[in-house]
């Protein structure tokens, strides 16, 4: 057969979306020759994303061939949208719905693997290996052996110089040599790897069983940890706040702060940097107790405790400018870290784990995407600072001990969506269901689907909704009625059969799961491009069709989150809170994904009651901060939860609100009397007076009030003539409006909505926004800075957002400059430089009402325990003397 021949004949083999890979990196020939990219240490040249749409760019300011490619994606994006609206959607709709459709359990107690053969004996090994073409393990050496037996030498010289960039000829080697360590047989990495994880000197957990904690307490090692950490945050908020030397902070006065970061990509990760490095300069980040993340900002909370950065943002920031210059997917470099030591072992040891464990699990895109994370963040420059301690977040513990860090917490979010279990997923209607459905199954109420908020911190794995959690070490495993399932092994047929567990589930997978934004639902994507299906003439009636079928497209997911077991699976419900979901103990897995989905911001663990957050500093990094308004967001979490103290209505103003449902609003926010909530009344309009004349000014034009109305439509600011603003011109309304920095504090006496009242301002999962509930309540400035101090005083919110800073940064601005794109992922020195530099500047203009915040809480906390003591004291003294009245009496 001749060679080209051949060629083609291999590359039929390879699945469809793997070619549709290799074209794509056939239509980027690099300009360096092979040797100089492997022996040269300098980093490599600039390389952009595959894509640069950005869902926060300004479409009538974008060049004539963006706009055509915009275009054409949205109407490919719709195109495929109008299918699915005419289509079963129950179809479509398979996430981990039901028993049913999870995945298949061995029949008896021994894992399948086991069941295979013997992985001591090679023989055996290798049969087993070979019936197993069908797992997920078979299939991805198989896709190996195919790419790596491909014969490029059959195509003429002068077609592989136009197509193929000179590192491609070097990528058959490359997948050859990894597909041969993934075998199972003796001497691999694979093999290598499964006798190290049943190692307790390697993987001390494996020693361990675990159990689940139903609680809604605090875990012991936190308890452990605030009691360590409190002494150092009185120390630290002696130095903050310039206190006399004679003046001793007592532990009870020192407030508990946590700092927030948003998500955001590699633009959450660089500014976080910036702003925590800020905040450190500063002296607040010592006097803090928490920190939280969502994507981009939990990837900076595993670098900061790496051991390469040694706990200092500096140390991130030079390896940011080190490792983010070459775009994760840029095929050499990754191949040589998954196909060289010590790399190799770190970063395939979870996946290779899994799927000798557990060969049902899957490999997607969540797991590449999480290898690919790991490989540019959790791999230093030059390899020398590399350490298998930061690939398990358990591992931060021992940054923890004596409190000398804030705590890390890290969040993900799992889609519940209501009444699949019950129906089951079919194709096509049958007779049988037909005939059982009653007209009270057609009128019952229909419920909206939610998100279930997991929080991952060195300690444990845990769900609020559940009250249940499980020790950080323990994931990845199997539970059953609240117990770990141990693994069986038998070394020989003639041995007692050996009983451990697996290792604690590696930093990669959870990097992936972090920012797997991706993973949103349809709603969720035709969002993205909802604004240039808009912009189009005569779409408006395809719009209403689509957005018409929301409800359908929230419950469906294109690409799956990444699985793990399920803590709770099998316990009995009168063991767990009635937040259960009654079909999830049936489900041995959950899927997981960016807690973006949700909220951008990770509030919702500092609302948890046991934690007493009593400042939280919010660095907001999204990519429309205006728009999504997640401050709002999270009034609805509070409100279900019967949170008190949440100040309620935080976030930024609509351009226009009438003062009458202000003052219905207000009402329902708690006012006291009808002289109170006219005189907040009065307040509103005065507000919103000032507001608004804040807004009318935009660039030197004057907005006409007579299309007030309008001004906030879609998310987008209006102008009199029904114009759509730019992205630019709503920052710098933004900016008016609330400024870099801006205080909310709530009131413990506010109304707490009851279950039901909750419901209807719970965000729901139609349009990931929620319901509009702004109750207008109006941020702290000088002439209401007693709040602060006021007894009946909650929590205390601080909000900078990322804003443009022309006087302090000039050229740099989050709304438009190409490099802030979410969906970029690379950043060469001088921009990551930038980015840096304008959270800083930001901190900079907030940096003295943070700490007279600070202060004012200090001194309101001081102030209740001295009041305290005072009455313990005056109580002592009046039982003292009536104690001695008595006496007297007995006497005479």
């Amino acid at each position: 057969m001749p060679p080209h021949q051949s060629l083609r004949s291999r590359v039929a083999g390879i699945r469809k979306q793997d070619r549709l890979l290799i074209m794509s990196f056939r239509a980027r020939p690099h300009p360096v020759a092979v040797a100089d990219r492997f022996l040269s240490s300098r980093p490599c040249p600039r390389r952009r994303n595959f894509t640069s749409s950005r869902a926060h760019t300004s479409y009538s300011s974008a060049p004539s061939t963006t706009t055509t490619r915009t275009t054409a994606a949205s109407l490919a994006a719709l195109g495929s949208l109008l299918v699915f609206s005419h289509s079963p959607h129950s179809r479509y709709i398979h996430l981990d719905a039901g028993p049913q459709q999870g995945r298949s359990k061995p029949q008896n107690n021994t894992p399948t693997w086991t069941q295979s053969g013997n992985d001591n004996n090679p023989k055996e090994a290798d049969i087993a290996g070979k019936k197993d073409d069908s797992s997920t393990v078979g299939a991805i050496t198989g896709w190996f052996r195919e790419v790596g037996n491909v014969d490029w030498s059959g195509l003429p010289d002068h077609i592989a110089e136009r197509l193929l960039p000179e590192w491609y000829k070097l990528l058959p080697g490359f997948v050859r040599k990894l597909q041969r360590e993934l075998d199972s047989v003796p001497g691999s990495l694979a093999d290598e790897i499964w006798h190290e994880a049943r190692d307790p000197s390697i993987h001390p957990e494996v020693q361990f069983a675990a159990r689940v904690r139903v609680s809604s307490d605090l875990c012991r090692e936190e308890q452990s940890f605030r009691s360590q950490r409190t002494p150092v945050t009185a120390k630290a908020l002696h130095a903050y706040l310039g206190l006399p030397a004679s003046e001793i902070v007592h532990p009870d006065d020192v407030p508990v702060i946590a700092l927030c970061g948003s998500g955001g990509g590699l633009r959450a990760l660089v500014a976080g940097t910036g702003s925590l490095m800020a905040a450190a300069e500063s002296g607040l980040f010592d006097c803090t107790t928490y920190t939280a993340g969502v994507s981009g900002s939990c990837w900076l909370q595993a670098l900061y405790f790496s051991s390469f950065t040694h706990q200092k943002f500096e140390r991130v920031a030079e390896h940011l400018r080190a490792r983010l210059g070459v775009h994760i997917a840029y095929p050499p470099d990754l191949l040589t870290l998954l196909t060289a030591a010590p790399t190799n072992k770190y970063l395939l040891s979870g996946p290779v784990e899994r799927f000798k464990a557990d060969p049902n699990a899957t490999f997607g895109l969540v797991d590449v995407y999480g290898t690919l994370l790991a490989a540019r963040l959790l791999i230093p420059r030059g390899e020398l600072d590399l350490s298998s301690l930061d690939f398990k977040i358990s591992n931060q513990r021992r940054h923890l001990t004596r409190g000398q860090n804030p705590m890390p917490i890290y969040t993900a979010v799992r889609h519940e969506i209501p009444g699949l279990e019950e129906t089951g997923i079919t194709d096509e209607p049958t007779p049988e269901n037909t005939k059982t459905k009653t007209k009270s199954d057609n009128t019952a109420p229909k419920k909206d689907a939610w998100f279930q908020w997991f929080e991952i911190t060195p300690y444990e794995l845990f769900c609020e909704e559940f009250a249940a959690g499980i020790p950080t070490w323990a994931m990845g495993r199997s539970f059953h009625k609240g117990q770990d399932v141990p693994l069986t092994a038998q070394p020989r047929p003639d041995a007692d059969p050996q009983h451990y567990h697996l290792p604690e589930v590696r930093m990669p997978l959870m990097l992936g799961i972090f920012g797997s934004a991706f993973c949103a639902t349809l709603s969720h994507y035709y969002k993205e491009i909802r604004p240039a299906i808009q912009s189009l003439g005569g779409m408006a009636g395809l719009d209403e069709l689509i957005w018409g079928r929301n409800d359908d497209l929230s419950k469906v997911h294109p690409i799956e989150p990444a699985s793990l077991p399920n803590p709770i699976f099998g316990m009995d419900p009168a063991q767990l809170p009635d937040t259960v979901p009654p079909g999830l103990l049936q489900r041995p897995y959950i899927g997981l994904m960016d807690a973006g989905m949700s909220n951008n911001l990770p509030l919702y663990p500092f609302m948890r009651p046991g934690r007493g957050v009593e400042v939280v500093v919010v660095f907001d990094a999204s990519a429309d901060i205006r728009k999504d308004n997640w401050l709002n967001v999270a009034d609805g979490y509070a409100k279900r939860r019967g949170i008190k103290g949440w100040p309620i209505g935080a976030g930024w103003p609509p351009s226009y609100r009438p003062p009458t449902e202000t003052a219905q609003e207000l009402a329902d926010a708690g006012a006291s009397s009808q002289g109170a909530a006219d005189q907040k009344l009065d307040q509103a309009m005065k507000n919103q007076a000032s507001k608004s004349a804040a807004s009318e000014s935009i660039s030197g034009k004057e907005v006409d009030n007579g299309h007030a109305a309008d001004a906030n439509i879609d998310g987008k600011q209006k102008t009199g003539n029904g114009h759509s603003l730019t992205e630019t011109e709503n920052a710098r309304v933004a900016a008016k409006e609330l400024g870099y920095c801006t205080v909310w504090v709530g009131s413990t006496t506010e109304k707490v909505s009851s279950a039901e009242e909750a419901a209807a301002t719970e965000p729901s999962s139609k349009d990931g926004s929620g319901k509009d509930q702004f109750n207008p309540s109006a941020p702290i400035d000088e002439s209401t800075q007693w709040r602060l101090t006021d007894p009946d005083a909650g929590l205390t919110l601080v909000y900078l957002p990322y804003l443009a800073n022309e006087a302090k940064v000039p050229g740099v601005d989050p709304a438009t400059s190409d490099f802030m794109s979410t969906w970029n992922f690379v950043y060469q020195p001088e921009e990551v430089d930038k980015a840096i530099a304008l959270a800083r500047a930001n901190f900079a203009e907030g940096e003295a009402q943070i700490r007279a915040t600070v202060r004012a809480v200090y001194e309101r906390k001081k102030k209740q325990r001295l009041d305290g003591e005072e009455r313990l004291r005056q109580a002592h003294i009046k039982r003292v003397r009536g104690a001695a009245k008595e006496a007297k009496n007995v006497i005479i």
